[in-house]
């Protein structure tokens, strides 16, 4: 039923992310389905990371973590915008 899953994830509230995760995990080990992370960030420092090439870097740390921690392989992708908080809802859509 399920070949890919999209998790989006906002790097400033990773405590309240655990149950997404879990569920897209159990989703991807029972469908065997592809699991993506995929993180909104703005040009200028933000209170997740001071430049884009840094969110991307902490994504995917974030990614490797919770690869380990559910055994599921989560790819991590991050998006770049002038205005993360206009374009979200647009840049995830497209993203899906």
């Amino acid at each position: 039923m399920y070949k890919k899953i999209m998790v989006p994830v906002d790097l400033s509230h990773r405590e309240k992310l655990d149950k997404a995760i879990a569920t897209a995990a159990d989703l991807s080990k029972f469908y065997k389905a592809v699991v993506q992370m995929v993180g909104v960030t703005g040009s200028a420092p933000s209170a997740a990371a001071r430049t884009p090439e840094e969110f991307a870097a902490k994504l995917a740390k974030f990614a490797a973590i919770e690869s380990e921690r559910y055994g599921v392989e989560f790819g991590a992708h991050a998006i770049t915008t002038t205005d993360p908080a206009t374009d979200l809802d647009d840049r995830l859509g497209r993203e899906a």
